[in-house]
Order: structure tokens, then C-alpha cells, then sequence
């Protein structure tokens, strides 16, 4: 049974029951970076999609996660230059990569159901999702756009630390 948690130079260790059992806790309070497989470890993906087709999911992010508990966040800035006759914008986490919904659910998905006009760039982000993972898992950033005339570009990042 888990009795107290010490901090040393080279992180934090758990002081169990018996009083001789030190494990270390996976996590850093020396000030540096964190290595693979410890708590705080951060991912990061940063994807283009030069041209959208309409009613089309595109993949704006791919990470992925090992085993543990990771929470993810992600973002589109979708371009929309001059001229852009659009009707809706969305984001949202994926499963599957390619033309593909799966994994699309309410809360972790962000719609806007009109096109704001006269505006070049439009930011779409989502709320932040917590994945249990154990096995190696791909997480997709999922992005949409439903238009009528002239083109439409993205830039997605897509973010997880790993919580424990």
C-alpha cells in the first residue's frame, strides 16, 4: 500500500507500506525534457491539406499513442482565400485514416455549420479527449469542408501528453 510519495533530484518516488520499497514514479521534477514512456511526455503532429474536396474527411494530424493514459487535443485553421462559396466546416478525432467518419462521436467532434464570408482564415478547435490505451494506437485529426466554388487549404496539429 502506497504510504507517501518522495521527491528526489532525479524525480518522484513512491515509499510503500513496508517502508523499503522505493519504485520510481514515471514523471520529472528536475526541469528537463521529458523522455518517451514518463508521465508529461508530449506528441505532436502538424499536418497541410493543399486543397479540400467537398464533403471529403482529410487526415489534418496523425499521432501515435503507446500504452498509458494520454489526453489529446487538436486544431484546423482551414484557408479560405477569395471567393469561397462554403457551407460547413468540420473537425474532429478519428480511428480510421482517409475518406472515413469512424470514431466521429459527440462531444470530440466541432461543426460550424456556415462558412463565415470575407474571412480568410477560420479556426476550428476541439475540446480535449482522454485515451486509455493498451496498445499502440493511431489517433487521426479529422477534417471536412462542404463547398461550392473556388478552393479551400488546412493546416491541422494535433497534441496528446501522456497523464499517467
Amino acid at each position: 500500500m502506497l504510504q507517501s510519495i518522495k521527491k528526489t533530484a532525479n524525480g518522484l518516488v513512491a515509499l510503500f507500506k513496508d517502508g523499503t520499497s522505493y519504485n520510481p514514479l514515471l514523471g520529472r521534477t528536475n526541469g528537463l525534457a521529458v523522455p518517451s514512456g514518463y508521465i508529461g511526455e508530449e506528441l505532436i503532429n502538424t499536418a497541410s491539406i493543399s486543397a479540400f474536396t467537398t464533403n471529403t474527411y482529410a487526415d489534418a494530424g496523425q499521432i501515435t499513442l503507446t500504452p498509458g493514459i494520454w489526453e489529446g487535443e487538436g486544431m484546423v485553421e482551414f484557408s479560405t482565400g477569395t471567393a469561397v462559396v462554403g457551407t460547413q466546416l468540420l473537425i474532429g478525432y478519428g480511428s480510421s485514416p482517409g475518406n472515413s467518419a469512424s470514431g466521429l462521436g459527440y462531444p470530440y467532434r466541432t461543426l460550424c455549420p456556415t462558412m463565415p464570408t470575407n474571412s480568410s482564415q477560420n479556426i476550428l478547435m476541439l475540446l480535449p479527449k482522454r485515451y486509455i490505451v493498451d496498445v499502440n494506437t493511431i489517433v487521426y485529426l479529422k477534417a471536412r469542408v462542404m463547398f461550392s466554388a473556388n478552393a479551400i487549404a488546412g493546416d491541422g496539429a494535433l497534441r496528446a501528453v501522456r497523464i499517467a
